[in-house]
C-alpha cells in the first residue's frame, strides 16, 4: 500500500481518531507480472501510477503473489493493494495493458480507544550487524520464528501496541530481489488493543520496519467484535 496521511486524521478528545484513504486493488497482466519480478521495478511501477500525488508521499504497498517455491523464493506478483491520500489514476496502466483490472474506492474509518483489532501485514525483520572485515554495517534477515516474534513485539510496543512475542503469528519467509540484493519478508498477524487511536493511524501511515519501498511494512487493521 501507499500511505501518507498526517493531514487526513482528525482526533476527538484523544479517544477517537478518524482517517480517510483511497484504496486501489490492481490486477497485473501476465506480461507485466513477469516484468515486475524485481522489487525495485515494482516500487517504481507503483510510483508511476501515483505520479499526480505529492513527491514526498511515502510508498507502501502490499503484493499478492503466486505461491513461493520450496526454498521460499517468491512467486510472480499477481495483485497490488495500494493506499493513498490522494485519489490515484490508473488509466495509463490500463491503456498500456499493465493491468487487467483496477478497482479504486474511498474509505473513511473511525477508531476508538479500547477497541480490539487484528493487525495483518508483511514486514522485513532484519538486524544491523558489523561486517567481519570491517567497513559498512550489513543488515541480515532474522531466521527463527522466535527472533521474528521478538522483533515485531518490540516494534509494536514502541508504536503503542504492547504485546507478548508469543501472541504474534509469523509465516515462513518469502524471498524477493531488489537489483540483485535479497529482500526477505514475512507475514505477521497479531491481536492488539487500541490504547491511543492516533498511534494506530500512525502505524498504518508509516508502516513497520525496513524495506518498505520494496513491498514490506504495510499493515491493515480489522476490528474484532
Amino acid at each position: 500500500m501507499v500511505i501518507t496521511v498526517p493531514e487526513c486524521v482528525s482526533t476527538l478528545n484523544g479517544r477517537t481518531a478518524v482517517a480517510e484513504f483511497w484504496h486501489s486493488e490492481l490486477t497485473l497482466s501476465a506480461a507485466w507480472s513477469a516484468g515486475c519480478e524485481d522489487a525495485y521495478l515494482m516500487h517504481h511501477t507503483v510510483r508511476e501510477g501515483l505520479a499526480s500525488g505529492p513527491d514526498k508521499e511515502r510508498v507502501l504497498y502490499r503484493v499478492e503473489r503466486a505461491p513461493s517455491d520450496r526454498w521460499g523464493v517468491a512467486g510472480l506478483p499477481l495483485r497490488l493493494l495500494v493506499r493513498s491520500l490522494h485519489k490515484p489514476n490508473w488509466d495509463a496502466w490500463l491503456a498500456a495493458e499493465k493491468l487487467t483490472r483496477a478497482v479504486v474506492h474511498h474509505e473513511r474509518r473511525t477508531w476508538h480507544a479500547g477497541n480490539r483489532i487484528r493487525l495483518e501485514g508483511a514486514a522485513s525483520p532484519v538486524v544491523s550487524r558489523n561486517c567481519p572485515a570491517g567497513g559498512r554495517r550489513r543488515r541480515d534477515p532474522l531466521r527463527s520464528t522466535e527472533e521474528c516474534q521478538e522483533w515485531m513485539a518490540e516494534r509494536l510496543t514502541r508504536a503503542g501496541f504492547p504485546c507478548r512475542p508469543d501472541a504474534i503469528t509469523v509465516a515462513p519467509p518469502i524471498r524477493t530481489h531488489q537489483r540483485g540484493h535479497l529482500v526477505v519478508t514475512r507475514d505477521f498477524t497479531v491481536v492488539a488493543d487500541i490504547l491511543q487511536p492516533d498511534d494506530l493511524v500512525a502505524l498504518l501511515t508509516t508502516g513497520i520496519g525496513r524495506n518498505r519501498a520494496w513491498g514490506a511494512g504495510m499493515f491493515t487493521a480489522h476490528p474484532i467484535t
